[in-house]
């Protein structure tokens, strides 16, 4: 067998492969190979049989079966470059979060598999590259979070085809805005470079150049810039457009072109959720002591395997569960104030499991900080928790849509306004007008539940919650009345995150579902119509453009697109793309004329 113990000078015990040892090259050798092999977690069948069936390993076994003059010389000098086939390894084993530390078993040690990652993110660079460089407009997208700052980009062309991708990441020890603009401009400074970072070469083996022609074409086409909203983004952004600023470049600013200044949607949408909710006494207590305290009843589920366990017998036992599906848990992993919303809503769809679930946790943890918090809520269970639950669930459900709409990798800026609308207009038919007593949700649902009583122990007591008429009328007036409370509060947060006067609310007016149609007799009358002037003149107005020759040019195109929009059934980007392929060439733009 080609597997092999030593026992090394330290005293170490290690495994590896003696063919490959003493067949290869040491730069063709991986962590088996070499003997790396010291401890249990290294030795896996996986990994092992990986090894085997690797062309390194197979390669080896050949030299050993047939000797010649190729024992010991590297495999490269068989094969120039590592095949197709080694690239997509490489690749799929760093996009699952692979480590390069020990190599990548059965096909590269380290310094071979950081090369090779390198020729995988060089050849990704110079396609950015050349798609910027074509580009006409570029927005670009900031996110800094624990001392790293991200930059990705949006470009376009004229055509409209456009492209995402990356710029670069970059560690920022003090995030202020003038810190945060200087990693920019590095981070451009290095993509701009063609082979920049190129691991174990000297510079003379390898051409490390800036493109100068590349950097100032992107510094002058940005003209948007993402960020979330924090103080020092935003400061950030009107630093990289000032001409005064520190970070200029030759006395002009890093970005001269720059007009925009967006607020990331998916960010401010979640604010909906979290400022509302701290405001009520009574909803964040909900919020502390059942989903987000430490001691809660969804953090206890979530960080005890025990506790899971219960809870799913308590949720398979359970009688008067709402769905099909047994839970093994709440799903309370705190990611982000979202996700509070996932285990409100499993506790509306099974209340008798979380019930039989804190009756068990008081009893068998008897004595411990669990079952006080547990007997102490069952001491608290009442029909207007249950039922103030279920509607914060429903209120819940309708922001994670927006959220979800938000934060999709591509965002329809044209429907964003009617999304938002959307959003306001289900708040005020639940909860304004009490359509949520009578709508398909979390709250019919506890209300299906409160028709009949539900006894427990708490405390040595028998306790119990619902019955047929358990819910009364005052009950709903005041579980109703903080939800309209909740709602009104979540408007003023949406005017706030949302603004209808903000520009890309002025995008609204490129959804093609709701462009005027006009007659042939009443555009002769009465000329194109007045319904998108404001948006129109706004986006005009912000990117310095004619108004008169802006709205010519997007009635001119948007007919052509929403004729196109209508055939396929195609989104609205891709019908504007479609109108101006159709009316890029010099015959089309002669033929519309002559219209």
């Amino acid at each position: 067998t080609w597997l092999e113990g030593q026992v090394q000078d330290d005293g170490t015990f290690v495994l590896g492969c003696s063919v490959c040892a003493a067949m290869l090259a040491e730069k063709d050798k991986d962590i088996i190979a070499n003997f790396g092999v010291r401890n249990l977690d290294l030795f896996k069948p996986k990994r092992l049989h990986a090894h085997a069936s690797s062309a390194s390993h197979e390669a080896a076994v050949a030299r050993l079966l047939s000797p010649d003059e190729s024992v010991g010389r590297p495999l490269e000098s068989q094969s120039a470059a590592p095949s197709a086939a080694d690239f997509e390894a490489v690749w799929a084993w760093l996009r699952k979060g692979g480590s390069l530390r020990d190599g990548i078993p059965g096909l590269c040690h380290f310094q071979k598999g950081k090369c090779m990652s390198f020729v995988l993110a060089e050849a990704l660079k110079r396609m950015y590259r050349q798609k910027l460089k074509a580009s006409h407009t570029i927005n670009l997208l900031r996110d800094e979070r624990h001392a790293r700052l991200l930059v990705r980009f949006r470009c376009a062309d004229l055509l409209g085809e456009r492209t995402i991708g990356v710029i670069g990441q970059a560690r920022v020890v003090q995030s202020n805005a003038t810190n945060i603009t200087e990693a920019t401009k590095v981070l451009f400074t290095q993509f701009c470079t063609t082979n920049w970072g190129v691991p174990y070469c000297n510079r003379s083996d390898v051409q490390i150049q800036l493109d100068h022609e590349l950097f100032e074409h992107m510094r002058f086409s940005v003209h948007s810039l993402t960020t979330d909203s924090a103080d020092n983004e935003i400061k950030a952004g009107e630093n990289m457009r000032s001409a005064q600023s520190r970070t200029s470049i030759r006395g002009e600013a890093f970005t001269p072109n720059l007009s925009t200044l967006i607020r990331d949607k998916a960010h401010a949408s979640r604010r909906i959720l979290a400022r509302p909710w701290a405001v009520d006494q009574y909803l964040s207590a909900i919020s502390s002591s059942l989903l987000s305290a430490s001691s809660s009843l969804a953090q206890i589920i979530q960080n005890s395997s025990d506790a899971k366990a219960w809870f799913e017998e308590c949720s398979r036992e359970s009688s008067r569960r709402s769905v099909s599906t047994v839970f093994t848990h709440l799903r309370a992993a705190k990611h982000r104030y979202e996700s509070l919303s996932a285990p409100l809503s499993r506790l509306c769809l099974d209340w008798q499991a979380c019930i039989s679930f804190l009756t068990r946790l008081a009893a068998e943890r008897a004595g411990e900080p669990s079952a006080a918090y547990a007997t102490a809520t069952l001491e608290a269970l009442d029909e207007e928790m249950v039922l103030q639950c279920a509607l914060l669930a429903d209120a819940c459900d309708e922001a994670a849509v927006l959220i979800r709409f938000f934060d999709q990798a591509e965002v329809d800026n044209a429907k964003v306004a009617k999304e938002v609308s959307r959003f306001l207009s289900r708040l005020a038919y639940l909860f304004d007008d009490q359509y949520v007593w009578s709508t398909s949700g979390y709250t019919q649902e506890t209300l299906a539940f409160l028709q009949s009583a539900t006894h427990f122990l708490a405390a040595g007591k028998v306790r119990s919650i619902g019955g047929p008429r358990a819910v009364t009328q005052r009950l709903r007036t005041t579980v109703i009345q903080r939800m309209q409370a909740w709602a009104a509060l979540a408007r003023e947060v949406v005017a706030a995150e949302h603004p209808d006067f903000e520009l890309v609310s002025c995008f609204s007016c490129f959804n093609l579902a709701d462009l005027p149609k006009q007659s042939a007799v009443d555009l002769r009358r009465n000329g194109l119509s007045t319904q998108l002037d404001e948006p129109l003149r706004r986006l005009a107005s912000t990117f310095s453009l004619s108004f008169k020759d802006v709205k010519a040019q997007f009635y001119d195109l948007g007919n052509i697109a929403a004729a196109h929009f209508l055939e396929t059934g195609c989104t609205n980007l891709e019908a504007w793309r479609w109108a101006f392929r159709a009316t890029a060439s010099s015959s089309a733009r002669l033929r519309q004329a002559s219209i």
